[in-house]
């Protein structure tokens, strides 16, 4: 551990670089360590990377986008989506396709540090390319031979995020503007009802709820069977 847990923090370091070559080029040697190096990790290091090393890049993206203000151009916005999206399409592709063979706790792990990642998302963008690498890691999963393994713990980190989602927000504030007295709904719009920064947090988690419902709709339709 003492080896590897600060060579794989350098790499997710490297991931919000402003140098797209060295941004390229930090990702792939972390993909690639863990594909080439993964079978001397042990189920400590294995906690450590989804933990410490992971969820925090993830994070740093998110925190990033959240700080990023109108003054600045969108186009950074797009680039650190980009870079989210690159991470998990990558990571995606590691736990289904590279290391699939390992025991059925990393595909767990990871799932688990993706979902708990959406669970605390406030900004629309990064929910829509979080889900949606969701929604393929999900069907992946469907597609192999060990799906029926894996189900019980999927569906329970689903059930999960579905609380973790919802729009605490707008129903708070739909029970205090059903609360109020006509006189009072008149002269107070329900708009009003809502923190000045809430609207967006409010929308993300709208549109995260919505999203999981249609991947879930797919999942099962197309795996039905293995449920």
């Amino acid at each position: 551990m003492q080896l590897w847990f600060p060579i794989l923090k350098v790499f997710t370091g490297l991931l919000l670089s402003k140098n797209e070559q060295v941004r390229n080029d930090a990702l792939s040697a972390f993909e690639k360590t863990l594909e080439e190096h993964h079978a001397h990790f042990s189920q400590l290091l294995w906690q450590e990377i989804f933990a410490q090393v992971l969820l925090p890049a993830m994070n740093a993206v998110k925190s990033e986008i959240e700080n990023t203000t109108s003054l600045k151009s969108s186009k950074l916005n797009e680039f650190y989506v980009s870079t989210l999206h690159r991470l998990l399409v990558s990571m995606n592709r590691l736990f289904t396709e590279k290391v699939n063979k390992e025991p059925n706790m990393l595909l767990t792990w990871y799932s688990d540090c993706l979902c708990l990642f959406i669970s605390n998302l406030s900004t629309t963008d990064l929910a829509v390319v979080a889900i949606n690498n969701l929604r393929s890691l999900l069907l992946a999963v469907g597609e192999s031979d060990s799906a029926a393994e894996r189900w019980g713990d999927l569906v329970e980190q689903l059930s999960l995020l579905f609380q973790a989602t919802q729009p605490k927000l707008l129903l708070i504030a739909m029970q205090n503007f059903q609360s109020q007295e006509p006189s009072e709904i008149m002269s107070r719009p329900f708009s009003d009802q809502l923190p000045v920064d809430g609207f967006e947090q409010c929308y993300a988690k709208c549109t995260s709820q919505l999203l999981l419902t249609q991947t879930l709709a797919e999942v099962v339709e197309r795996s039905f069977q293995d449920l």
